[in-house]
C-alpha cells in the first residue's frame, strides 16, 4: 500500500487496522499524529500564511457534498486547508472532530501503534518538508 502526506498516515493506519494486512506499506511525506501541537496550534510556516484567509471564504470553499475528486468540488478544498493551518483548526475540522489535548494513551497516532505484526514498512520523508515537521512524522 502507497501514500503520500495524509494518505501517509492511513497507509500506516491500514498496516495495523486492515485484515488481512497489506503485503507491505509505503508512506511517504506522511505524518504519524493528529492532534500534536503541530496541527492544534496556528501554523508559523510562510507556505501557509502567503494569503490570510477568513473562516466565512474558507467554509464556502468546501460547502457542499463531499467528493473523492477535487475536480468535482465548487471551491478550492486548498484555501480551506491553509485556513485550518493558520488557526489550528485542522484536528477539529477534518478527522471526525477529534478534539485537543487529548490524552496520549487514546491519541490517534500509528507512531504508537509500531509492532512486530505490521507489514514491512519503508518510510520516505525530506527534511526539507514545512508541512509535516520532522517530529510528527511517521
Amino acid at each position: 500500500m502507497l501514500g503520500g502526506s495524509a494518505g501517509g498516515y492511513l497507509t500506516l493506519a491500514t498496516g495495523y487496522r486492515v485484515k488481512p494486512r497489506p503485503a507491505c506499506l509505503v508512506p511517504f511525506g506522511g505524518y504519524g499524529d493528529l492532534v500534536g501541537d503541530w496541527y492544534s496550534k496556528p501554523s508559523p510556516h510562510k507556505r501557509h500564511n502567503r494569503v490570510k484567509f477568513t473562516e466565512t471564504h474558507a467554509r464556502k470553499q468546501v460547502a457542499g457534498p463531499p467528493v473523492s475528486d477535487s475536480r468535482l468540488r465548487k471551491g478550492n478544498g486548498g484555501d480551506f486547508y491553509n485556513w485550518c493551518r493558520q488557526t489550528g483548526r485542522w484536528p477539529l475540522e477534518v478527522p471526525a472532530g477529534i478534539p485537543t489535548p487529548t490524552p496520549r494513551s487514546s491519541t490517534p497516532t500509528c507512531r504508537s501503534r509500531t509492532s512486530p505484526r505490521l507489514p514491512p514498512t519503508l518510510l520516505i520523508h525530506g527534511p526539507a518538508d514545512t508541512d509535516v515537521p520532522q517530529s510528527s512524522r511517521c
